[in-house]
């Protein structure tokens, strides 16, 4: 009966806009205290204090899109929600970014860090579904040898000058 009751005062709070009151409710949602667990609401909730740049939130949406809870996986947009956390201290996001970090490729880091670094409270960018991919290019250098060069394309993130070079292997 508490659950629920605390369910009822954090829903009042998260509907006018608090976030702390929409990271507490997207917890019960997660974890299905004083409800059914909703992994779905849980992220909607996360996301609404996420955007308002609550770092708790941004590392609880962060592990949603790790463990891909109520969104499809997507280390990327994990890593730059870890990255956002991380930059205003929370030590768990830092943690959570080393991590993830070690499952991307170079390329992959870039569109996080790239998604995180253009970010502002109130944006969905973080949100939107990216259509990126990453072309890989086997390169002969006459003094390195073969060399394997990546680009993510779909998102204007190329190495400079090489725009050109990436639409050509489409």
């Amino acid at each position: 009966k508490d659950g629920a009751q605390a369910v009822a005062w954090f829903r009042k709070a998260a509907d006018q806009g608090n976030a702390h009151a929409q990271t507490s409710l997207g917890r019960m949602y997660a974890n299905g205290e004083g409800m059914p667990k909703d992994d779905a609401q849980a992220v909607a909730w996360f996301r609404k204090a996420a955007e308002q740049g609550n770092a708790h939130a941004q590392t609880s949406l962060g592990v949603m899109y790790t463990n891909g809870e109520g969104v499809p996986r997507d280390l990327v947009r994990a890593y730059a929600w870890y990255g956002l956390a991380a930059a205003q201290g929370e030590e768990n996001a830092q943690e959570y970014r080393d991590r993830v970090e070690g499952e991307l490729t170079l390329a992959q880091r870039a569109e996080g860090q790239r998604l995180a670094s253009g970010w502002t409270p109130g944006d969905s960018t973080l949100l939107e579904k990216t259509d990126h991919k990453t072309v890989t290019a086997h390169i002969l250098d006459p003094i390195k040898g073969y060399m394997t060069q990546q680009w993510v394309v779909g998102r204007d993130v190329f190495p400079p000058g090489e725009a050109n070079l990436a639409a050509q292997k489409d």
